[in-house]
């Protein structure tokens, strides 16, 4: 009965197990805590503080994004340091940002058809990359 008549958030809507203890504990009902390893989405770093909500749009569970691109698009369509879409870069967030820190981004240049040797690991992004030109250089 409590299970159906849940609406913050709608258990059965959502498709929720009706393991209870998966989600709560005898001590408290409330402040249900969801294990998102279970689902794909392991929730580390800033994602732990998240609200719900964030990503749970209009209690939307089933379906919710699980590529950096499904919430983070406009942030990546917005940056200006380096301009994310005019150098072309990838939508996998990840292979800069880590989720413990959005900021200190690091490009992995080995990856690249240009690994980064000698003198050149140590020089500022810039130096080459003039004007935010992140594309192929001579």
């Amino acid at each position: 009965k409590d299970y159906q008549a849940t609406t913050n958030p709608p258990h059965a809507q959502a498709g929720f197990a009706t393991t209870c203890q998966l989600c709560h504990s005898t001590a408290s009902w409330l402040n249900a805590k969801v294990d998102h390893s279970g689902f794909g989405f392991p929730l580390t770093g800033a994602h732990t503080t998240v609200a719900c909500i964030a990503c749970h749009k209009n209690n939307q569970f089933a379906g919710a994004p699980t590529t950096c691109s499904g919430c983070h698009l406009s942030d990546y369509e917005g940056t200006n340091n380096p301009n994310h879409t005019a150098a072309g870069f990838v939508l996998d967030c990840a292979q800069c940002h880590t989720t413990t820190s959005w900021a200190n981004a690091v490009f992995d240049h080995s990856e690249t058809q240009f690994p980064l040797t000698g003198a050149h690991a140590t020089v500022q992004c810039s130096q080459c990359h003039t004007q935010g030109s992140f594309g192929q250089h001579a």
